[in-house]
């Protein structure tokens, strides 16, 4: 499905949506760590891709926890005269042909590490631990919580790998 809004004013954006499992599966973590190698700012792919050759101003991009299957989204704001055509393009290509560009083992060590750290810091916070724990008590056991902690530590290449080959398609995608 493919959705147009036009309207005056505001920032010009191109997003991609993709359907992913629910947080409680066992390769929502491998989704989790395949988005953040795509949507890292500044070392992720559509960074790379988009704003580092003037296509785009900034990228985003994060998977839901959810209880059910939830989704993964992908955006790009840009400049009032970006080609819309062209930038969606490119945000089709990138996110869409992992498998010919597979991740390397330095893009998962960043995503792990970055990911890992923003936990401890969590952790380390009374509000935010209170509240990271309401949401996975909403995604269907406060024990996810920790659970993905410990698969995003332990997660191998292949994993990842697969888990994007398997989500980030033209099939799967709003």
């Amino acid at each position: 499905r493919a959705i147009t809004l036009r309207r005056n004013g505001g920032v010009p954006l191109a997003a991609n949506i993709y359907h992913i499992p629910a947080a409680g599966a066992a390769d929502y973590a491998a989704v989790e760590l395949a988005t953040l190698i795509l949507s890292d700012t500044p070392s992720g792919r559509l960074y790379k891709a988009l704003v580092e050759k003037k296509l785009a101003s900034a990228v985003f991009g994060f998977a839901q926890a959810q209880y059910d299957p939830g989704i993964a989204l992908f955006g790009a704001q840009l400049n009032d005269d970006a080609d819309m055509d062209a930038v969606q393009k490119v945000i089709n290509d990138t996110l869409e042909n992992v498998a010919r560009h597979p991740f390397t083992e330095a893009e998962l060590k960043r995503a792990q590490t970055n990911w890992i750290n923003s936990w401890r810091l969590d952790y380390a916070d009374p509000e935010k631990l209170g509240v990271s724990l309401t949401e996975a008590i909403a995604a269907g056991d406060w024990r996810l919580y920790f659970k993905a902690r410990d698969l995003v530590r332990d997660a191998k290449l292949a994993d990842v790998q697969q888990a994007a080959e398997r989500y980030m398609l033209r099939a799967n995608r709003t």
